[in-house]
């Protein structure tokens, strides 16, 4: 059964084949199991209304109650990577983001992860002279956090049922505070899981790369049936499931 750790492998290895033009295919994947555990909520949750990137498990706030929520948004995929590419009797596609894929464990980062800022002047000194002319003031440069490059791709044939279809609606768990309290996040963070089989574009291969030019990384996407979809706590208590 495929873990994490080996179908990051499988993806790395599909950019590679990608880029240098090798057309080396991944078709012995076609079938196989996997059991994907993803770390999400890390860190301190985000605000209620605050934009979350789409396809990306998150951990907010809820107004004042006090409650948190685990949520998990399907972006549809169809036309970005079935349309044009040959599908074969492939009608829908849902997409999900594989977060950090340079990290092959199930649990969060432990190093902090310093938020996208402007770049600004650092006066050496300590004193308030900011000038960006002045030779006592350095640069610091902006933190840019990596683009998303791999991911799962739910494929749906034609013709099946869409009741296990998100449409639109986004995996939900609240997480509740007892005794009127509100509810504490846990500090490891959680797990979002991904179960089912592997499946194959027309051409046989499971994962399918593209990229707009040879100076960026391939976003590639392992072409999977879905069959359930889970959330854990850091230590792996199930939350809240879908079949």
């Amino acid at each position: 059964m495929l873990d994490r750790a080996a179908l990051l492998v499988e993806i790395d290895q599909a950019a590679s084949n990608f880029a240098s033009g090798t057309g080396q295919a991944n078709t012995s994947l076609a079938g196989r199991r996997f059991k994907v555990r993803q770390p999400m909520g890390c860190g301190e949750p985000i605000a209620q209304g605050a934009a979350v990137p789409p396809s990306v498990a998150s951990l907010t706030t809820m107004d004042r109650s006090g409650d948190l929520r685990l949520s998990l948004g399907a972006v549809d995929w169809t036309d970005n990577m079935i349309g044009g590419s040959g599908s074969g009797s492939w009608e829908a596609a849902e997409g999900f983001w594989l977060v950090w894929p340079w990290m092959r464990g199930e649990t969060c980062p432990r190093h902090p992860i310093m938020p996208t800022k402007q770049e600004v002047s650092v006066d050496v000194t300590g004193s308030t002279n900011t000038d960006p002319e002045s030779p006592m003031v350095e640069s610091v440069p902006v933190v840019t956090l990596s683009p998303q490059t791999a991911a799962l791709m739910s494929v749906f044939e034609e013709g099946s049922s869409r009741l296990s279809r998100r449409m639109g609606r986004a995996y939900e768990f609240v997480l509740r505070g007892q005794s009127g309290a509100p509810a504490v996040a846990d500090p490891d963070g959680y797990r979002v899981v991904f179960e089912g089989r592997m499946a194959a574009f027309d051409d046989g291969q499971s994962i399918r790369c593209q990229a707009a030019v040879i100076d960026q990384r391939p976003i590639c996407a392992a072409a999977v049936h879905l069959e359930r979809v889970a959330f854990e706590t850091s230590k792996g208590q199930l939350l809240a499931e879908w079949r």
